[in-house]
């Protein structure tokens, strides 16, 4: 009887734990855009490819760049904020480009530091670089990102060379961590 009860409160367990699993495994059925508001070769743009390119390994979709730039970097962030809330429109930059943090879930990787004298200055706040997802898009969309960029991303040795190799930081963080850093800008 114990075991029979053990089996039936096992099987409840995993039949509730089914749904959050499916919600962290958003399957792209088509390519996600993401728009670089700025001209293409840039340092936005390089680490946005990078990024693209090991998300893609774990999406199992295609991340098409789009570079639009125009008004200082507005208004591609613009086309992303007002595109459909599908999770299928992202942006990518820097966290001080933006207007509002509020209105995106921010996925963070690279940091530019000021500098004094080739150090970084201690009191000097830091520039964040990463990838925008608009608020309102489906959770499991951003439950799979965030699943991603903390099981891959944070580890990604291709993102880690390339801060290196431009004098960064490679910072990557999301949530409410990436909340409280890109508030500090």
């Amino acid at each position: 009887m114990a075991l029979r009860l053990t089996h039936l409160l096992a099987l409840a367990l995993a039949l509730l734990a089914a749904p959050l699993a499916q919600a962290q495994n958003w399957k792209p059925s088509k390519p996600v855009t993401i728009i670089v508001p700025w001209p293409a070769g840039g340092s936005t743009d390089e680490l946005t490819r990078l990024t693209a390119a090991e998300l893609e390994k774990h999406l199992g979709q295609k991340l098409v760049v789009v570079n639009q730039p125009g008004a200082s970097g507005a208004a591609g962030t613009r086309k992303a904020l007002e595109a459909p809330r599908d999770g299928y429109t992202w942006t990518a930059g820097a966290v001080q480009d933006l207007t509002s943090i509020t209105d995106w879930h921010l996925f963070l990787s690279v940091a530019n530091l000021p500098l004094d004298e080739g150090r970084a200055r201690p009191d000097g706040k830091a520039n964040y670089f990463g990838m925008f997802v608009p608020k309102g898009v489906p959770p499991h969309v951003v439950a799979t990102v965030d699943r991603i960029w903390g099981d891959h991303i944070m580890r990604a040795d291709t993102l880690r060379k390339y801060a290196a190799s431009r004098g960064a930081l490679f910072a990557p963080m999301t949530g409410q961590d990436a909340q409280k850093a890109a508030a500090a800008k």
